[in-house]
C-alpha cells in the first residue's frame, strides 16, 4: 500500500495534485492507495487528483472555510465518499461536467457554491446538497449545443430555494432554452431571492444582448425584492 500523510498543526491551506506515474496507478487500481490527513487548522483545501484514494482524517477539521475540487477530469478519480469527508466548509468550489454521477454528499454548512460547468444540463442535486445556501454562483465554460439533453425541473424543490438563497449570478449566458428554464425555475421558487446577475457570453452581438436582456426581465418572481440585472 502507498501511504500519504500530511501531518502539520499550522497547516491552513492544502492543495493536493497527484500526477500520474505508473506506480501510484498500480496502487489506486488496486485500492492501495491512502492519503493522511492531520492538520487541525486547516481553513481551505484544493483538490486536484486524478486516482481514487482513500482518505482519512486524523483530526477534526473545525476550522475548515473553503473547499475546491474538480469533478470533470477523465478518468473521475475523486468519489463522493472523499467530498463528503470535507462537509465542514462554508464555501464549496466544484467543476462538472454533464456526466458527473449522481451528487449525494450533503454540506449543510455551506452558504457559498460556485459552479463551473460545461453545460446547463448538471446535475440539481448538487445545489439540493447545500440546504443553507445564501449564494450561488454559475460559471458556464465553452458551448454546449452539441450535448444539452433539455434542462427538467428537480424531482422536489431545494430547500434553500425555500429558506435562504438570495443571490444568484450565472456567466456565459447564451440565450438557449436550458439556460432560461433554469433561471426561471429558480426565480419562481426563490422565496427570499434578492439579487439575480446574468452575464451574457461575451461574443454576443449588441443586438442579441438587447433581446436575451428584455426576455430575462420578463420573468416571473416570486420574491417581491427579486431584482435581475444583466451584464
Amino acid at each position: 500500500m502507498v501511504v500519504c500523510t500530511i501531518f502539520s498543526h499550522s497547516l491552513k491551506r492544502l492543495r493536493y495534485y497527484h500526477g500520474l506515474c505508473s506506480d501510484c496507478e498500480v496502487a489506486a487500481a488496486s485500492d492501495q492507495f491512502k492519503l493522511q490527513i492531520g492538520t487541525p487548522a486547516l481553513e481551505c483545501v484544493v483538490w486536484d487528483v486524478f486516482l481514487s484514494i482513500k482518505i482519512v482524517i486524523l483530526n477534526d477539521l473545525a476550522s475548515l472555510n473553503e473547499v475546491t475540487f474538480d469533478l470533470s477530469s477523465i478518468g473521475g478519480g475523486l468519489t463522493l465518499e472523499t467530498i463528503h469527508i470535507f462537509d465542514q466548509a462554508k464555501i464549496l468550489n466544484l467543476t462538472l461536467k454533464e456526466t458527473t454521477g449522481k451528487f449525494s454528499a450533503c454540506f449543510t454548512r455551506v452558504t457559498k457554491l460556485f459552479l463551473t460547468v460545461n453545460s446547463i444540463v448538471f446535475n440539481f442535486d448538487v445545489i439540493n446538497s447545500c440546504p443553507a445556501l445564501e449564494e450561488l454562483r454559475i460559471r458556464k465554460w465553452g458551448c454546449d449545443a452539441l450535448i444539452r439533453n433539455g434542462w427538467r425541473d428537480p424531482a422536489s424543490v431545494p430547500k434553500c430555494l425555500l429558506h435562504s438563497l438570495t443571490t444568484v449570478s450565472y456567466e456565459g449566458f447564451q440565450d438557449h432554452e436550458d439556460e432560461k428554464a433554469m433561471l426561471k425555475y429558480i426565480v419562481h421558487h426563490a422565496l427570499v431571492m434578492e439579487r439575480v446577475d446574468i452575464h451574457a457570453n461575451p461574443y454576443r452581438g449588441l443586438k442579441g444582448k438587447f433581446e436575451s436582456f428584455n426576455k430575462m426581465l420578463m420573468l416571473s418572481r416570486v420574491s417581491p425584492a427579486c431584482q435581475i440585472f444583466f451584464h
